[in-house]
């Protein structure tokens, strides 16, 4: 069983308009969805055939529509609810490829429905993978997300999708894998250099660090291993949510990993399958329209064009 945490759930609404014209009138179509990287995380593994349940605070309107779409969606999900609104995310896309996005803060967690949350983690002790992705809520302090990440260490290992100091935070409460990209990795550290960057979140106490590198591939690092796969010819699409694949599919190798943890980690049997996996499905869902979804079809097909080398 998966555990996908989202802290700061978003209603994700799309307007579709020819174009924006600033200060006039704009007739648009809309879409709303529920969104959050942990949300598309469990819509993955949902796809995936894999057993995950979607987590997080939902409150108000916004909420309520979150919680209908991932019921819809055929996700199992476990909310704790609070007073207040769920943010919003507004994408303008017009015609000719541009984007606008207009991001809402999110609420803040009042402590009583923290404990919830944090209680609901904590009852899927000992049943497998734990991931937490995304941004967090407005005021959420470290005590209050090294709380969480512990809570989630007890489910079993636990993936990190997270962004700055949140990162860094995560490195030294000792989750099993970080998946940062590149630039994610840079930002948080304040490296220059992404082997001193990797070397340091090491230090802090990260398992190991799965780092995403575009066309490029995916690079697997850890204490005495190093590992990279990409694709043969890469996929052109959009890439929102390749990345919340990325963690779908080390969540899924780790759930059924014989070896514990860290022996999967270890193991370069292992490190071969789940890099060859997260590599064909995160390319699979750069194919695809939105976000937490991958091409079924293409996904088989690109198995067998990943690459792989380790030093």
């Amino acid at each position: 069983m998966i555990i996908a945490i989202t802290p700061n759930p978003a209603l994700d609404i799309t307007y579709t308009t020819p174009e924006l014209a600033i200060g006039e009138v704009n007739r648009v179509e809309v879409r709303r969805r529920a969104g959050g990287k942990g949300i598309n995380v469990a819509r993955v593994l949902h796809q995936l055939g894999h057993p995950a349940t979607a987590m997080g605070v939902l409150a108000g309107l916004h909420g309520q529509a979150i919680a209908q779409d991932v019921r819809e969606s055929g996700l199992a999900a476990r909310w704790s609810w609070q007073a207040g609104e769920s943010r919003a995310t507004v994408n303008v896309v017009t015609s000719d490829g541009n984007s606008t996005m207009l991001n809402e803060p999110g609420e803040q967690i009042d402590p009583q429905t923290f404990g919830e949350l944090v209680g609901e983690v904590r009852a899927n002790r000992g049943t497998g993978v734990a991931t937490i992705s995304g941004s967090l809520p407005p005021g959420m302090t470290e005590p209050q997300l090294d709380v969480l990440l512990h809570a989630a260490r007890e489910v079993g290992a636990v993936i990190a999708d997270l962004q700055g100091p949140a990162l860094l935070r995560a490195a030294e409460a000792g989750v099993d894998l970080l998946k940062p990209n590149r630039q994610e990795l840079l930002a948080a550290t304040g490296e220059a250099d992404v082997e001193a960057a990797i070397g340091q979140v090491l230090a802090r106490g990260a398992g190991a660090v799965a780092l995403s590198l575009g066309e490029d591939g995916l690079r697997l690092a850890g204490e005495g291993f190093d590992a990279r796969a990409w694709l043969d010819t890469p996929i052109v699409g959009n890439p929102t949510g390749a990345g919340d694949s990325v963690v779908a599919a080390f969540a899924r190798a780790l759930d059924q990993a014989r070896l514990g943890t860290t022996g999967a980690l270890r193991d370069p049997q292992w490190r071969v399958q789940a890099l060859r996996e997260a590599v064909a499905l995160s390319a699979a869902a750069v194919a695809a329209p939105l976000a937490g979804e991958y091409d079924a079809a293409l996904y088989e097909q690109l198995l067998q064009h990943v690459r792989w080398e380790e030093n």
